[in-house]
């Protein structure tokens, strides 16, 4: 899904170039790709946590990716059953990914 999310950011950027040299394309045009554009940002968000608050050092709640890859890394070469908290954050991250699919 974060690829999906990169490739479709991808082609939001070409539209918009598309768009800048179409002399008669309507303005309506612009505005209704940006607010496309906005939606995929806060879905980015969703899915790998907002950078630019981390960057500052402030804390951000753990995205969908952050609970994956942490049931990854712990799983990776375990032998025994997850843990509860392994089940909770693929129970979290399941809930929370849903829903963002379904918008992506």
């Amino acid at each position: 899904a974060v690829r999906t999310a990169g490739e479709a950011q991808t082609s939001i950027d070409h539209l918009k170039k598309a768009l800048a040299d179409a002399p008669g394309a309507s303005p309506n045009l612009l505005t209704t790709l940006v607010g496309i554009e906005t939606r995929l940002k806060d879905l980015q968000i969703e899915l790998s946590g907002d950078s630019t608050v981390a960057s500052r050092n402030e804390p951000t709640p753990a995205s969908i990716t952050d609970r994956v890859q942490t049931l990854v890394t712990g799983g990776w070469d375990a032998t025994s059953a997850p843990t509860t908290t392994q089940r909770h954050n693929y129970d979290i991250a399941a809930a929370q990914f849903a829903p963002v699919l379904t918008r992506l």
